[in-house]
């Protein structure tokens, strides 16, 4: 399960990791304008990953994990009432703990990613090391540390390149 911001080129993810030999379902809301929401499919679909519609987007994840495949999910987006509080950028903030709960049900590693632009039209890939979910009795409370996990690596990517991260959303709503 690949996990990223909304940080350098996100938008190109899905295609270098299908150039990489690792096309993903990337997990993406439609854009409101058919035409360009066409266009930005075909470019995120061109080297073999494909969009997963946001809506209805657990079962394909885990059918795609369950028979070999990859999911690349953007986790810096408030999850309002269904997500969990946790630190992210030294602020408490509603995140899904959706990745670290596929990545536990089909026993996949998580890795967190950036495309971080380096000049122009050139970028470098950043891939942390995967880690697993870890195993215990109180699966809620190993959820929640594996995402913790997550926030904290993402948090250091944003730190290292805050010009590239673009987030304009309310990302710390209050409770």
């Amino acid at each position: 399960v690949f996990v990223g911001a909304h940080l350098g080129n996100w938008e190109m993810i899905p295609y270098f990791l299908g150039l990489a030999g690792f096309p993903a379902g990337f997990v993406a809301r439609p854009i409101q304008y058919p035409r360009l929401d066409r266009l930005l499919r075909d470019l995120r679909e061109i080297s073999g990953s494909r969009v997963i519609d946001k809506s209805g987007a657990i079962e394909q994840c885990f059918h795609l994990l369950q028979t070999g495949g990859s999911v690349a999910l953007l986790l810096d987006q408030d999850a309002g009432s269904h997500g969990t509080y946790l630190d992210f950028l030294g602020h408490p903030a509603s995140t899904t703990i959706t990745g670290a709960l596929l990545a536990r049900k089909t026993d996949t590693p998580l890795v967190t990613l950036a495309l971080i632009r380096t000049g122009p039209f050139r970028y470098r890939m950043i891939l942390n090391p995967p880690f697993q979910v870890p195993a215990g009795d109180d699966t809620r409370e190993m959820l929640r540390q594996a995402t913790r996990r997550l926030n904290r690596e993402l948090g250091e990517m944003v730190r290292a390149h805050p010009d590239q991260w673009i987030w304009m959303h309310r990302r710390w709503r209050l409770r």
